[in-house]
């Protein structure tokens, strides 16, 4: 395989695992979230009204789930380095 196609070939490798980490930590904050948010099967996330305590509750957990990964891969990175 010529040096061009090789580093394609890593290229696209690169940018799947990068896909798919994504996905991984979307069906994390999925899974974890409505676990913890939302109480009761047939709950409603967000109401006609707005059940802000939900969405509220989505959003606080969402954001800490991407922070916390987010320091995770930070530390991780600098301790290969």
């Amino acid at each position: 395989m010529a040096g061009a196609d090789q580093r394609e070939l890593q290229q696209f490798v690169m940018e799947q695992r990068q896909k798919v980490e994504t996905q991984t930590i979307i069906a994390g904050i999925t899974d974890v979230c409505f676990e913890k948010c939302c109480a009761s099967p047939g709950s409603k996330v967000i109401g006609p009204s707005g059940d802000t305590r939900t969405e509220q509750c989505l959003k606080n957990c969402a954001e800490r789930f991407i922070e916390s990964s987010n320091f995770i891969i930070t530390r991780m990175s600098q301790k290969g380095h």
